[in-house]
């Protein structure tokens, strides 16, 4: 199984605690990337961080997946909104909004 881990708002809030998700999943035959909506010229911390394989994503986190021949089978993310090409994003959007409207505010 292949599993993304956001590093910003995800990693940080508890690094301890994803080292040993990390650990435990390659462990028992995961592979485990980190894939950033971070520029890669402003990611010194990812990099000596992080001690799995890093994609910075400049457009949405799944294109840059597909470009590097990866098949994500779970997403742990912060913004899932960031994973998912706009124009795919765009539908799911609008009923999520909707969502949120109706029942938090």
């Amino acid at each position: 199984m292949n599993i993304s881990l956001d590093y910003d708002d995800t990693y940080t809030k508890d690094p301890e605690l994803w080292d040993q998700f990390i650990s435990m999943a390659q462990s028992n035959g995961h592979q485990v990337f980190c894939i950033t909506k971070r520029y890669e010229e402003i990611a010194e911390d990812i990099k000596s961080t992080m001690k799995i394989k890093t994609l910075f994503a400049t457009q949405s986190k799944l294109d840059e997946a597909n470009a590097n021949g990866i098949v994500i089978d779970i997403w742990i993310d912060d913004k899932p909104q960031s994973i998912y090409p706009y124009r795919l994003l765009q539908p799911k959007t609008r009923r999520i909004n909707t969502y949120v409207k109706k029942h938090y505010r």
